[in-house]
């Protein structure tokens, strides 16, 4: 799902990868990655990666679903996407939602990626102040 409110054109983009496992006896443990915020000069992106291999607690279900979101606020106008991902068994999964931007805006970003791990909710999630001037973007955490 894609929202697009104000002036100019904005393109939001979503990737779920699964990489299955070649051979079940090398499974590892299963692992939760830390999430990442990337900002550039010309997108925004929040993104997680859960190695599903190993896992014996999802023996009983066959897929992990994810949902996410990402919004921006300010710049040019407001924006925003969201997905839901079914993670099979045995694979690692990514996810990550984009939001393209201008080269040179101000705005404030919020994501947050929500699944069950092993009957425990998680919430991952960024709130950030973002600025590019055209060559170079930076950001901040904010609350």
């Amino acid at each position: 799902m894609t929202r697009a409110f104000g002036r100019g054109v904005l393109v939001a983009l979503f990737v779920v990868s699964m990489l299955p496992v070649q051979n079940a006896r090398a499974a590892r443990p299963c692992k939760q990655r830390d999430p990442s915020f990337a900002y550039d000069t010309e997108t925004a992106s929040f993104s997680v990666a859960l190695d599903l291999r190993g896992c014996a607690w999802l023996r009983s279900n066959r897929h992990l679903m994810l949902h996410g979101t990402l919004e921006r606020d300010g710049g040019v106008g407001s924006a925003g996407t969201a997905v839901a991902a079914s993670c099979p068994r045995r694979s690692v999964c990514r996810i990550t939602l984009s939001l393209e931007h201008l080269a040179v805006e101000a705005a404030r970003y919020r994501a947050e990626i929500v699944y069950v791990w092993n009957k425990k909710r998680v919430v991952l999630s960024a709130s950030k102040a973002c600025v590019s001037a055209g060559a170079a973007g930076n950001c901040a955490d904010v609350p």
